[in-house]
């Protein structure tokens, strides 16, 4: 596990510091949970931690019995420090 990674355009980046999210991974997700997932594109996040050489940032929908989190692992090039 490192403790920095670097963003779209070269800039360091660590666990805490925010991003905004430029686009996805490609995935083959079903149609509804793609669209929840669609949701991250444009957001900004805190980085809550840095694996494989990627960004983990997650969100949460719902509230009370229907709360739930998705997360996302992504590739520098799919995000900026702001």
């Amino acid at each position: 596990m490192t403790d920095t990674l670097n963003d779209k355009h070269g800039v360091p980046v660590r666990v805490g510091d925010t991003i905004r999210v430029l686009s996805l991974p490609v995935t083959d997700l079903p149609a509804e949970e793609q669209q929840v997932v669609n949701t991250f594109l444009g957001q900004t996040f805190r980085i809550e931690s840095i694996e494989y050489d990627s960004a983990e940032v997650s969100q949460n929908f719902g509230t009370g019995d229907d709360e739930h989190w998705h997360t996302l692992f992504l590739w520098p090039e799919e995000f900026e420090k702001v």
